[in-house]
């Protein structure tokens, strides 16, 4: 298994059931980001999507960019085994649905200099 940088910020966090948690605001990424590690939580059964965009989402559906989701039928947590670039004004939020109990995520990530 190969090593893997941790970003220089952190974001633990929860969210309720059908609100988006912005992680990364579209205004802070000037020149783009990058998320080095990030882990998706469900406290219950349900899905967590993890989304890009220039806006904070609203439910799910056609044109939402996600980026990764984790679906189980009871509380669990899943590794998003690869980085993610985010291009400049772009934004992430975390966006559990589905689960009455919510779900979080703990991800490291960097923003490039302009």
């Amino acid at each position: 298994m190969n090593a893997v940088k941790a970003g220089h910020f952190s974001f633990n966090n929860v969210a309720s059931n059908n609100t988006s948690l912005e992680i990364i605001s579209p205004s802070a990424n000037i020149a783009g980001a990058i998320v080095r590690t990030a882990v998706l939580n469900l406290y219950g059964a349900g899905v967590v999507y993890l989304i890009t965009g220039t806006s904070a989402p609203g439910a799910i559906g056609t044109g939402t960019s996600v980026l990764s989701s984790h679906y189980a039928p009871q509380a669990s947590g899943m590794v998003i085994p690869y980085s993610i670039e985010l291009p400049p004004g772009k934004g992430l939020w975390l966006r559990p649905e589905g689960t009455p109990a919510g779900g979080g995520i703990h991800v490291t990530y960097d923003l490039y200099s302009a």
